[in-house]
């Protein structure tokens, strides 16, 4: 076998970018010395050769690595590759290549080339998968989780079917996998699956039901512990997502049956408190809290958690949680994490200043990052006053002219005027009019209304030389609306 080096392996994801030329060079490469070095940099420039840069070769890199498979781990991934490339260009000599693939006897190695080439064409080609994810290695059960996960060809239902395998209380209307009885490490095998397909959209309560039954069993072994690990944080990321759909799911049980095996995920508290928020904290946080402290160093990721609700925590509490965070920052001053949490902790003090803020000023005083530190906490330092009031603000009195007018935008004075025409036919000229304005004919003579504007009506009579007489009924009323009060119209 031929495992790739740290540096080497560095200079491998160095590469982003694949032209033909460079492909090119790389296969003459190959061909000529066909080393386990040049094998894994043909599998990068595979991986990232554009499409139209890569079909043309794809004949050659064939000949090159299939033949190698079982002699190179390398010339193996460099096919797992191609095939994968293949598949997404079209072409259908990848599905010939997976049966002929002879699969690496490392469970680690054969893991990683079945979630490579993971297809759900390439599903029934698969056949050892499942027994992968029985394996007590993380590593492995999770790349045969994605393969398994990316092979699905339905893959919503196939996320309803894992979920109900986990426990016995499946839904009446989806099917179960073939899987009798899963052990703890089986379970966790189903959990990474379940997480790998969580874009696919299902109900809250088939994740919540099975998971929950999961978190509120005593986990006993290293395994179980794991599994609820694994179930606590699958359902904080479905809490996130949909947090309305949980607001009546009891989530305080489970949490106390893992609090009491030391094994509740940081994840999964801070789920619970964006669901259910100071109501959570109250209920649930400020109990365990003396717990946490008595344990500052193992409990200190559930310390940060809660640090942006530290202001509503009763008083003592929180000075409590201040003298032992700033004890174990006196063993640990130059721990980053630590500095940043009490900073916080600092900043939320209510109803006063902490009294450990001189304290911790002094310790962080020798601390290199000391600057953003204090730009974090110069509100502490500075605090905003109150604006200035009027002296006599208790016995100013608006007179009530002023308090009428008060909020209210000022309007203009309008005056509308309306003028009314009614008009013969036989429409003759006005002298110098100042304006135009429409002309109704009477609807009597004409069956429909036609409009006309005086300016044109005189200038078609003066085409014609007609200077009659002006017989015009007119009918104006004048309507002259303002804001103003009635006494002020009357005085002008």
């Amino acid at each position: 076998m031929d495992p790739l080096t740290n540096a080497f392996a560095n200079n491998l994801y160095s590469i982003k970018e694949v032209t033909q030329d460079s492909l090119k060079s790389i296969l003459e490469h190959c061909i000529a010395n066909p080393s386990p070095e040049n094998l894994w940099t043909l599998s990068r420039f595979i991986q990232l050769a554009p499409a139209s840069v890569l079909k043309p070769n794809i004949d050659k890199i064939s000949k090159l690595t299939i033949p190698n498979r079982q002699k190179m781990l390398s010339a193996s991934f460099a096919s797992s590759h191609l095939i994968m490339r293949s598949d997404e260009i079209g072409q259908t000599d990848a599905y010939k290549w997976v049966k002929s693939m002879p699969w690496p006897t490392n469970p680690l190695h054969a893991s990683y080339i079945y979630n490579i080439i993971a297809r759900p064409s390439f599903c029934s080609s698969l056949p050892t998968i499942w027994s992968l994810l029985q394996s007590s290695n993380g590593m492995i059960q999770k790349h045969a989780a994605g393969a398994i996960a990316k092979s699905a060809k339905s893959p919503a239902n196939f996320l309803r079917r894992v979920l109900a395998t986990i426990t016995p209380d499946s839904p009446p209307d989806v099917q179960r996998l073939d899987i009798q009885n899963p052990t703890p490490t089986l379970v966790r095998g189903l959990i990474l699956i379940a997480g790998c397909l969580t874009q696919h959209q299902i109900s809250a309560s088939e994740y919540s039901k099975p998971l929950l039954a999961v978190i509120s069993t005593v986990p006993n072994t290293k395994s179980e512990k794991d599994t609820a690990i694994l179930a606590q944080e699958l359902l904080s990321r479905v809490i996130v997502q949909q947090p309305s759909a949980f607001h009546t799911t009891d989530f305080y049980s489970p949490a106390l049956v893992q609090i009491r095996q030391n094994n509740l995920s940081p994840t999964f508290l801070q789920a619970i408190l964006a669901v259910f928020g100071l109501s959570a904290v109250r209920k649930f946080v400020v109990p365990l809290i003396q717990r946490w402290i008595d344990s500052v160093k193992t409990s200190l990721s559930y310390l940060e958690v809660i640090a942006p609700y530290s202001g509503f925590l009763p008083p003592q509490v929180q000075i409590e949680i201040h003298s032992a965070l700033i004890e174990l920052l006196k063993k640990k001053p130059y721990d980053r994490r630590l500095i940043d949490i009490i900073s916080l902790y600092m900043e939320n003090s209510h109803p006063s200043e902490s009294p450990y803020f001189s304290t911790f000023i002094e310790i962080i005083k020798e601390y290199h990052g000391e600057t953003s530190i204090m730009s974090f906490l110069h509100p502490l330092f500075e605090p905003k006053s109150e604006p200035v009031r009027h002296p006599h603000r208790k016995v100013m009195i608006v007179p009530q002219i002023e308090m009428k007018e008060a909020f209210v935008q000022a309007e203009v004075p309008k005056r509308n005027i309306i003028i009314q025409c009614d008009v013969k036919r036989d429409i003759r000229p006005i002298s110098q009019p100042k304006s135009a304005f429409a002309v109704q004919t009477s609807k009597s003579e004409i069956e429909k209304p036609n409009f006309v504007t005086a300016a044109e009506k005189i200038a078609s009579i003066k085409e014609k030389k007609v200077e009659p007489e002006p017989e015009i009924d007119i009918d104006i009323d004048i309507n002259m609306d303002s804001p103003d009060n009635t006494d002020d119209d009357s005085d002008e």
